[in-house]
């Protein structure tokens, strides 16, 4: 095929390029077109005429629904109820003035944003099928229209009346017939008739000299383009099935050769947008777009992504998308996405892409899951299919061990391509079983295998070793992904946490290290040795030398389930989630800088990404798999959109209602409307219309759900608002003043519009908050304030007088008072020199009280007291007393008299005779300056006093700590009128450090007891240990004896065992001879060797769990099966006591070794059976729980106690409850079912309430059927 180029140079007459073309038509490969229609908001799905205003807006005429605005969310409709003349259109177009011109069915209408104004003609057309506006350099409306019975006609507005004027060029009429008409340049309308083209210029009509070409001979003219660079498009129609396109230039013509390709016949539309591509509709056959910079013309149809083929017209907006009206498949818009999708339905029946690999020859290769495989080489897509490959689905993962050989990991095994063939390969690893692979590595010489199951096998030369829990590499069997960093190390995403491999070790990361979630599928590294984990449904758990941290919706993901993740050669990480894939970006320091979405609207249609899918090709493009083909990202070719939104203010509300500012209640606060958006001009309301609502918009057509708003109402805000998604602002309570409120957009790659729109209004006082009201009340003001003054001055005045009077006889008290202070002053100084020896004694109180409570004992505290006392006052006679609650007495070790220290003395608490005794009980202190006459005032009499006699001046201060008194402190003198105030305040005082240190020294003797309790207490314990741990080692000596014997008997009463039974069921099956004694007595024999049987053989398995010598053989089974058999096998059993069997189950799949499934089953079914007495219930259920199988075994027996849950799961554990029909129990059975659970993954426990049965719970992790 051929092609015309037009020419981009005007110095030159023309240039003219054949290319050979490059025909392209992908069927996998996916375009990012976008529908809308019915769903949308879109009135009807047939959309006849599209127009982009030079205000941005989009307009779709639609055939019968009316005239719809689009702002890319929502559609605006008008119809013959808000004046439109017809709801049938065909055509729209924007004069030079911006009003739109609207062609209808019967009749033309203008629009200028205000109103609709129609154009009928008499008669009414009645069916119009095609028109066609043209502006002259007038100004002078043209419009060609095809109608019925009428045909084509020429028509113009004139004196405000539409106007036929076909009849005033005869040229158009002499045997000749009118069909269509395009505009050639803005001058001049070209005209197609069955005579050939006409061109109407300036009001006049002349002959083309295009008609004049040979080529053309025979053949309708219909016009198609304008190229703009003076190419001239058109098709020359020879048959009804034939026509020619043609470019015109300068009086060349030249053929646009199409190799005689029947698509081309059928085209009756074209476009050229701003980057030089040109656009083809064949309508029921799609469209193709030519670009003229690489000669490539690609076709669109519903096969690779075209949502209808059924284009009618095309339109471009000012950020580049193109617009599509279709027949019955509403709008179309076409963007450049950052995205391709591809799709492979049509392919190979499957879309859901699991593994994406791209091998040395540059071949991409996608596993499909329960579909095969595809490749594709860059222009053609190859199936592999399992009805070739048995076995080839389920495909998780691709490998080159070298070139050409492509290794294929699959849930059903190992297959390997040479680029031509698969073959299985199982075997040839070793590998008798299909394992379920889900990933693979390949580090130097070591290839790394990882399952959903069996953990992870590490091949090298010929070597292979298994990581799994058995032993301890592993801390989950099911194995998602494998990476490996940057310093060698290969990590495993499991079920249980990840686990990173080094130098034969490996170190697991769990929940316990600070993991959210145990479901890890994917790991990466970023550019600081950080290391990001996919969780499922905790978001993406990081990694650092320190801690564990995690990235969630809160702080800006887009879903907390994370199927895959991967680190781009720029340095940023890529999350793929449930909605589309997240990008993640950083500063130089390596903090997050920005989060960023990507989702349909940019062309990641497949939405859902798929588990650790995704993959970095040769060039450094990123790829996804997902539950609707593959996504590819080239960061190359990324172009931002640098377009800066059209903004606009839509609408003013007050108090949130909608307001008819043409009404003639508003109309008088406003001088008119504005066109297109109901704005009023020069808008000024009063005080109390003060709550606004600004409605805004903004027209950014490439991902308009990603367009971000600030506003700021200038007058009152200080600052932009923060950026929101909103599309209003509210401001209620606006203060009286002159505002104008501005908008700004950004589009969806961050640009903002320079320029805001903007809105100016003011809002009037209140007429008491007005200027003239307020100046009124200043001037009333200033009247009553001089008043005031003139009143204030004369009572001024006269107060001066009384206060001379007043001053004089002043005067003379005050030289009276001046003798008066002069003796108060000679007293001042008195006390002054007193308060100067108080402060001094006060210095001198809180240095003795830091030495009284320094003293831990006893005697120390007495002695340094009585120092302190005997300093400052009389203390002939000076004790301390102590309260013996033991002794129930008043003990007073070490009483001073005359500066001797008597023998200790202790009183009685029940002697009443005695002050010190009064002071304890009574709490109160005791003041006495002459014994013998103030004594009684305490008590009525006295014990006689000992060989010194009574003193004169006696006090006592109780000691007091928590409410309660502790002691007594005293100071007595043989001399009468001792003591005063002074003394009484110093000794309480003295009493408050004695009473601390008094605390002091009990702590301290009690610290002394304890110590010594300690230290006794310790030698016991180190003789206790020694003892113990001789005891540990014969305990140990013994049980290992024990082991060895039980194992030596359990061998040794196999055989022999055996035998006995199978002797006995000899005996069993021929006891028909014998009386009924003898084989109730032959049945007693099996039934007891039967029950030796099995607890030699639970021994026996115990014995092979702790040696870990259990031999797994784990495959893919059906557990509701298993279940089922188990079920069956206890039927007779649950009849004997009547009990009733209650079975529920799922055919649901996991991986188990099956011999020991079924003890698990036995052992909780027989259990169940076992301690539920007769007639009652016993409930089987199996259910799929998040992702794992749940068996629930639960039964209406006694349950458990809380004592009894200690011994659950143990060896040889007779628990409380016991077996209701004398049933036989060896404590073994929870013990098998827990570690034959723990070794295949599994988990088991009990729920119980004692008295009302028992439920015994089982889980292991569920696969897919197909998986």
């Amino acid at each position: 095929m051929h092609i015309l180029q037009c020419n981009m140079y005007s110095r030159l007459t023309y240039i003219i390029f054949i290319l050979l073309l490059n025909i392209c038509s992908l069927n996998g490969q996916q375009y990012g077109f976008r529908n809308f229609s019915l769903e949308d908001g879109l009135p009807q799905t047939e959309v006849n005429a599209t127009i982009h205003d030079s205000r941005g807006n989009i307009w779709v005429g639609t055939n019968g629904g009316g005239l719809s605005r689009f702002n890319g969310k929502s559609f605006q409709t008008f119809t013959t109820q808000d004046g439109l003349g017809n709801n049938q259109l065909w055509a729209l177009f924007e004069d030079s003035d911006s009003n739109l011109w609207i062609g209808a069915s019967h009749c033309v209408t203008q629009y200028n944003g205000l109103s609709f104004r129609n154009y009928f003609e008499e008669p009414v057309p009645f069916l119009r099928s095609y028109i066609f506006f043209h502006e002259d350099i007038h100004g002078d409306i043209w419009v060609i229209s095809n109608d019925e019975p009428s045909g084509t006609r020429l028509l113009k507005i004139e004196n405000d009346s539409l106007v036929e004027v076909t009849n005033r060029f005869p040229e158009l009429t002499n045997n000749n017939n009118l069909f269509f008409g395009f505009l050639n340049t803005p001058d001049s309308l070209y005209l197609g008739t069955r005579n050939g083209l006409y061109c109407l210029s300036d009001n006049s009509i002349t002959y083309s000299s295009i008609n004049n070409n040979s080529q053309l001979e025979g053949n309708f003219i219909l016009p198609l383009f304008y190229c703009g660079e003076g190419y001239i498009w058109f098709r020359a129609v020879s048959s009804v099935t034939q026509q020619t396109l043609y470019a015109y230039k300068n009086g060349n013509l030249i053929q646009f050769e199409t190799k005689e390709d029947p698509w081309w016949n059928g085209v009756n539309n074209m476009y050229r947008d701003h980057t030089r591509r040109i656009w083809f509709s064949n309508p029921g056959e799609g469209i193709a777009m030519f670009d003229q910079a690489t000669g490539e013309i690609t076709y669109f149809e519903q096969s690779n992504g075209l949502p209808n083929d059924f284009i009618l017209n095309f339109m471009e907006d000012h950020e580049g998308n193109i617009w599509m009206g279709t027949q019955g498949g509403g709008l179309i818009q076409y963007s450049k996405n950052n995205f391709i999708a591809y799709n492979f339905e049509s392919i190979i029946n499957g879309d859901v892409v699991r593994a994406i690999f791209q091998d040395s020859n540059g071949d991409y290769w996608f596993g499909l899951s329960s579909a095969g495989i595809v490749k594709y080489d860059g222009s053609r897509f190859t199936p592999f299919s399992q009805d070739r490959y048995p076995g080839l689905v389920n495909v998780r993962h691709f490998i080159e061990i070298e070139r050409n050989r492509l290794l294929i990991l699959t849930l059903n095994g190992l297959f390997l391509s040479d680029g031509k063939n698969i073959t299985s390969v199982s075997h040839n690893f070793g590998f008798d079983t299909p394992f379920q692979f889900s990933y693979a590595l390949k580090d130097d010489s070591t290839l790394w295998l990882a399952t959903l199951g069996n953990g992870v096998f590490k091949i090298n030369s010929g070597n292979r070793e298994q990581l799994t829990i058995l032993n301890g590499t592993l801390q989950s069997n099911q194995v998602h992904s494998l990476y490996k960093d940057t310093r060698g190390r290969v990590w495993f995403s499991t079920n249980n946490g990840a686990t990173v491999y080094e130098n034969g070790t490996t170190k697991s990361y769990t929940t316990e290290d600070g993991l959210n979630n145990t479901i890890i599928l994917q790991i990466t590294e970023d550019f600081t040795g950080r290391f990001w984990m996919a969780t499922f449904a905790g978001g993406i758990n990081i990694l650092d030398d320190k801690s564990i941290w995690h990235l969630t919706t809160s702080e800006g993901l887009t879903s907390n389930i994370i199927y895959s993740i991967l680190t781009d050669h720029s340095g940023n990480i890529w999350a793929g989630t449930q909605n589309g894939v997240d990008r993640i970006s950083f500063d130089s320091t390596g903090n997050i800088a920005s989060i960023q979405h990507f989702g349909t609207s940019d062309g990641f249609t497949g939405i859902e990404n798929n588990g650790a899918a995704n993959y970095i090709d040769q060039e450094g493009s990123l790829w996804f798999g997902t539950v609707k083909g593959a996504m590819k990202y080239d960061p190359r070719n990324v172009e931002p959109n640098i377009v800066q939104p059209i903004i606009h203010i839509t609408n003013i509300k007050l108090f949130y209602q909608q307001i008819q500012w043409r009404n003639d209640d508003y109309s008088k606060f406003h001088s008119g409307v504005q066109e297109w958006f109901p704005l009023p001009e020069n808008l000024v309301l009063p005080h109390d219309s003060n709550h606004f609502t600004f409605d805004f918009e903004a027209l950014s057509y490439q991902a308009p759900e990603k367009v971000r708003y600030q506003w700021k109402l200038d007058g009152l805000d200080k600052e932009w608002s923060p950026v929101s998604n909103r599309t209003e602002a509210v401001y209620p309570k606006i203060p009286p003043g002159e505002y104008t409120f501005m908008v700004r957009a950004m589009n969806n790659d961050g640009i903002w519009n320079v320029q805001p729109a903007e809105f100016t209004f003011r809002i009037k006082r209140a007429w008491w908050n007005s200027i003239w009201f307020i100046s009124m009340l200043v001037i009333i003001f200033l009247g009553i304030t001089y008043s005031i003054f003139r009143i204030r001055i004369r009572m001024v005045e006269q107060k001066k007088h009384e206060l001379e009077e007043l001053v004089r006889d002043k005067t003379s008290e005050v030289v009276k008072k001046n003798k008066q202070l002069e003796q108060q002053k000679e007293e001042i100084m008195v006390q002054a020199e007193n308060l100067q020896e108080a402060y001094q004694n006060l210095e001198r109180l809180s240095e003795i009280g830091r030495i009284i409570t320094s003293q831990l004992t006893v005697e120390n505290i007495v002695s340094s007291v009585y120092q302190a006392i005997n300093n400052l006052m009389d203390a002939t006679v000076f004790g301390i007393g102590i309260v013996n609650e033991k002794n129930h007495s008043l003990d007073f070790p070490g009483v001073i008299e005359k500066t001797e220290t008597l023998d200790f003395l202790s009183f009685s608490l029940d002697d009443q005779l005695r002050l010190s005794v009064y002071c304890v009980k009574n709490k109160k202190e005791i003041f006495i300056n002459d014994f013998e006459q103030e004594y009684k005032n305490y008590l009525p009499s006295i014990t006689p006093p000992g060989k010194s006699g009574n003193s004169s001046s006696i006090i006592y201060l109780p000691l007091i700590q928590d409410k309660k008194v502790i002691g007594v402190i005293t100071v007595q003198s043989f001399e009468k009128n001792v003591y005063t105030d002074y003394h009484l305040n110093i000794l309480r005082n003295l009493a408050v450090y004695t009473k601390i240190a008094l605390e002091n020294s009990t702590a301290y003797k009690k610290i002394q007891e304890q110590t010594e309790n300690l230290k006794i207490a310790n030698e016991n314990i180190n003789k206790q240990k020694l003892e113990i741990e001789k005891v540990n080692k014969e305990l140990v000596d013994l049980n290992q004896e024990k082991n060895h014997l039980i194992e030596i008997v359990a061998h040794d009463l196999r055989n022999p065992l055996t035998s006995s039974l199978s002797i006995a069921n000899n005996l069993k099956t021929t006891a028909s001879n014998l009386n009924e004694d003898e084989r109730d007595n032959i049945k007693f024999l099996v039934g007891a060797l039967e029950r030796m049987n099995q607890m030699i053989s639970r021994i026996l398995d115990i014995r092979m769990i702790e040696q870990k010598k259990v031999n797994l053989n784990c495959e893919k089974m059906d557990f509701g099966q298993v279940l089922q058999e188990v079920y069956s096998n206890f039927e007779e059993a649950a009849r004997q006591k009547n009990i009733k069997l209650h079975l529920q189950h799922k055919n649901l799949f996991g991986i188990a070794d099956r011999n020991y499934l079924i003890q698990i089953f036995e052992n909780l079914l027989s259990n169940a059976i076992k301690f539920s007495p007769k007639d009652r219930n016993v409930w089987i259920n199996m259910e799929e729980q998040d992702g794992e199988i749940r068996i629930n075994f639960k039964d209406e027996g006694p349950g458990v106690s809380e004592e009894d849950f200690n011994k659950l799961f143990k060896q040889f554990q007779r628990l409380t409850a016991q077996p209701t029909a004398g049933e036989k129990s060896t404590g073994l059975g929870l013990s098998i079912v827990k570690k034959f659970v723990d070794i295949m993954g599994g988990r088991v426990w009990c729920e119980s309430e004692y008295g009302k049965g028992a439920n015994f719970i089982v889980t292991f992790q569920k696969i897919d059927r197909s998986g």
